[in-house]
């Protein structure tokens, strides 16, 4: 009786509003209140996305909220402008606190709706605040600012995709001099130089700062704006995360480096599409021969050379520690997969890999696949775009036949036809750890699409659908982020952001791992990860997983 009370109270309620607003009723809304309706519990989380008419929208929506506890609103890529959003902030205002987090991004928002956001953090106890991919400039980057003064319990701010530049984070970092309770915030592509990031650099080397997270992916830092994070880092004892990639920084990286060598506290680096070059890759190389708190590191896009791969080989067979590396889009080629082979023989610790996008072919995957049969510890595996092939399929499918770690593998766009669908198709009857299994590009365009069997596709995800319901036990948790769509994302998770697809199976997972048991390093357990050629890891359009503000290292 009362679910049926509920449903039918909440849903007149809610549509009523609409016809008065002249605006159909959102399908995703109604979902919510009849889901909220069928577990006989009240609404507390309002999340909807991707659907127009978002100012008309908010007059039905606040209607629901004046009847709903509602701790948690989310209202992403809504086509909402200034005038929605304004409206929204109002009723927030007026009504009781109660409010933890507040999702905005993708929108269509600009300065004027920043002007209220102070009188907001007053009024609500917000702990989450996402207004990335909006139209705020460095005015609304300080009147944002101005709440931040003195408030104790805002956890997480992203910013990411707007146009705050160096005088908003300038205005950003002065507001939180004092505060101790901000552990992320995002910035990413903000066209933020040398000076925006020498602002941060000095928050960061103040005792009290409570940063964990930042990100900066896709700004101007430089070889400046690395040598000024390297004085921070060595003295900053907070930072668990490093976003920098899509910065332009060449041999900056090394100062940065030098500087991580006696850094215990920052655990996941990101150093994606940069120019690191032969040189940086060595650098990060001897870090990771000393470092034991590094677990991830992104390098995609890096030109790191052979020089720079043999020397990351050499520390990975002395490194006990990381978990998860990105090394997609280095042009390694098979002489650069071949030295990777032989690490994998030996190494125990690496649990995630992505080398999508270097040229391999199968002569490469030949070597590199019989190494990955000795070896135990390897979970995840992005090999996408390369050059596989069928010849090349049948060595993939003799590695799944023989693994039984393996759980996720990627092999999009490596021109596999019906023979080499057929040969995966055989082994995976005999595997039981694949669960997640991307094999996609059939696209009848793209050069290097694959071009297996429609019958024989089906079979195969029948098959791995299968092993996802196998009983298993769990050794490893995937902490989703994002970090992080593709690297136009999103962002973003890694977030990588990008941004993202919502849908899980839809991407290799993130590379960011964590024990059975063990805490992330921040409240919110979203944490970057590195990027995949199958998209990134997070579904908020900042980089961040959510640090694009959903989930391994994003691009």
């Amino acid at each position: 009786i009362f679910s049926s009370f509920f449903r039918k109270k909440m849903q007149a309620v809610y549509v009523d509003s609409c016809e008065r607003a002249k605006v159909s009723p959102h399908v995703a809304l109604l979902a919510l209140i009849q889901e909220a309706a069928r577990k006989q519990v009240p609404l507390t989380r309002l999340s909807l996305s991707h659907g127009g008419d978002g100012d008309r929208q908010i007059g039905p929506i606040v209607s629901l909220l004046e009847r709903c506890p509602v701790t948690e609103i989310a209202l992403n890529y809504m086509e909402l402008t200034d005038d929605g959003c304004t409206g929204l902030l109002r009723h927030l205002i007026r009504r009781g606190p109660g409010l933890a987090s507040l999702e905005l991004f993708g929108n269509c928002i600009g300065d004027a709706s920043c002007a209220f956001i102070p009188d907001l953090l007053e009024a609500q106890p917000i702990v989450r605040l996402k207004l990335g991919d909006n139209s705020i400039s460095s005015a609304g980057a300080a009147r944002i600012a101005s709440g931040l003064t003195r408030n104790t319990n805002l956890v997480q701010l992203h910013l990411g995709g707007n146009r705050i530049q160096d005088e908003g984070l300038h205005a950003i970092v002065s507001a939180l001099k004092n505060n101790t309770t901000l552990t992320s915030l995002g910035i990413r592509d903000n066209a933020i130089g040398e000076a925006g990031v020498q602002s941060l650099c000095e928050l960061l080397c103040q005792p009290n700062c409570a940063l964990c997270e930042v990100q900066l992916k896709g700004n101007v830092l430089g070889d400046a704006g690395a040598v000024a994070l390297a004085v921070a880092v060595r003295v900053n004892t907070t930072l668990r995360v490093l976003e920098v990639q899509g910065n332009n920084i060449g041999l900056g990286i090394i100062s940065l480096c030098t500087a991580l060598h006696s850094n215990s506290h920052v655990h996941a680096l990101n150093f994606n599409d940069n120019r690191l070059g032969c040189a940086g890759a060595e650098s990060v190389a001897a870090i990771l021969m000393t470092n034991k708190s590094i677990t991830t590191v992104g390098l995609s896009g890096n030109e790191i050379g052979k020089r720079g791969t043999q020397a990351l080989a050499q520390a990975l067979l002395q490194n006990t520690t990381l978990t998860g590396l990105d090394l997609g889009n280095n042009r390694l080629g098979n002489a650069g997969i071949i030295t990777l082979a032989s690490v994998f023989r030996f190494n125990t610790t690496l649990q995630s890999l992505d080398i999508h996008m270097n040229g391999i072919n199968l002569q490469g995957i030949s070597v590199f696949t019989s190494a990955l049969c000795c070896n135990s510890s390897l979970r995840h595996l992005d090999a996408g775009s390369n050059f596989s092939r069928n010849q090349g399929a049948i060595a993939w499918a003799r590695l799944i036949r023989r693994t039984t770690t393996l759980s996720r593998l990627c092999l999009t766009d490596n021109e596999i036809g019906r023979d080499g669908g057929e040969a995966l198709l055989a082994a995976v009857r005999n595997n039981t750890s694949l669960k997640n299994f991307k094999f996609g590009g059939q696209s009848q365009v793209h050069p290097l699409a694959n071009r297996i069997n429609r019958l024989t596709r089906r079979a195969i995800k029948n098959l791995v659908a299968r092993n996802k319901h196998l009983q298993e036990p769990a050794p490893c948790l995937l902490v989703p982020t994002g970090y992080y769509p593709r690297s136009t994302s999103r962002a973003d998770p890694l977030d990588c952001s990008r941004s993202v697809s919502s849908d899980e199976d839809s991407e290799l997972p993130a590379l960011l791992l964590l024990d059975e048991g063990t805490e992330p390093c921040r409240p919110d357990p979203s944490l970057v990860l590195p990027r995949t050629a199958c998209g990134d890891r997070r579904s908020d359009g900042d980089t961040f997983g959510a640090c694009n503000e959903n989930g391994g290292v994003p691009r």
